[in-house]
């Protein structure tokens, strides 16, 4: 199995999007730091409940479009990573090696799940460190414990994300497991924003459809219980009003068991690829 683990790394140094997208990440991150630069200058004689609001908006915004932009990522470097190479012919002559399918997978698995936490706990740190270095009261609120636990949720997303694409690539092509990964994950954040404004308006119509949605695939919530969790301060404000943010936290903040349901979710998509590989005709 550490030979696929090798070869993925390899992989996916080689892939020019994963590369295109490090730079562009680099981009997002010049970007959003330069706005909050500004921001930052003109909530100077606010006062400190506005300045809290904006800076949670602040950090919300940047950590929503930084999950976004790792999970393309995930999609993109593993939607071809089985079968691109059964189509190419690679698979041929690693399978017939002694290495059993079940490891192929899992390597692969392992391997672009390495990479991909890396790369999605830069991006965390790197909108929370932006934030810091502007001088954001609210982060001393938050203390260090809560944005390690924000961070440990904030990996959990491309690892959710890229066990349902592995099992989409052994029983789909490399277009088709991509094109159906982002069309679920567009659907679950949607999902969850509807489900936030079913919550405020009372409409438990729209509640139904969100909880539905994050059952279907649960990025989304875990990324509404990663901003809650993490903005759970000792500072006096309200949680409530803090959270109020199509991009921040919850109005109904899923339960500790999503999480647990998240993560075997994640295992039950592992074990789903690896039986669908197994009985692959290669």
């Amino acid at each position: 199995m550490a030979a696929i683990i090798g070869m993925s790394f390899k992989e996916i140094y080689k892939k020019k999007a994963f590369v295109l997208g490090a730079v562009l990440s680099l981009a997002y991150l010049f970007l959003y730091g330069t706005g909050l630069h500004l921001l930052f200058k003109d909530m100077t004689g606010s006062d400190l409940l506005s300045n809290a609001m904006m800076q949670s908006q602040l950090i919300s915004v940047g950590l929503y479009f930084a999950s976004f932009i790792v999970a393309l990522l995930v999609i993109l470097t593993s939607s071809g990573s089985i079968s691109s190479e059964v189509d190419n012919g690679i698979m041929y002559s690693v399978a017939s090696k002694p290495v059993s399918r079940t490891e192929i997978v899992m390597g692969k698995f392992i391997g672009i799940g390495c990479i991909m936490m890396l790369y999605a706990s830069c991006m965390f740190l790197a909108v929370i460190g932006i934030n810091a270095i502007m001088g954001s009261d609210l982060l001393r609120g938050i203390g260090i414990a809560k944005i390690l636990k924000g961070l440990a949720l904030f990996d959990l997303i491309p690892v959710i994300l890229l066990s349902f694409t592995i099992l989409g690539s052994t029983a789909l092509n490399t277009i088709g497991a991509g094109v159906v990964s982002i069309i679920l994950y567009g659907l679950a954040s949607v999902g969850g924003m509807m489900e936030q404004i079913g919550a405020s308006v009372g409409n438990a119509s729209l509640v139904n459809i969100g909880i539905i949605s994050g059952l279907i695939m649960p990025t989304d919530t875990i990324y509404r219980k990663m901003f809650s969790s993490m903005l759970e301060i000792e500072s006096g404000l309200s949680l409530d009003i803090l959270d109020i943010s199509p991009f921040g936290g919850s109005v109904l903040e899923p339960s500790v068991w999503m999480v647990l349901y998240a993560a075997l979710y994640a295992a039950a998509m592992l074990w789903c690829a690896i039986r669908v590989f197994n009985r692959k005709d290669i």
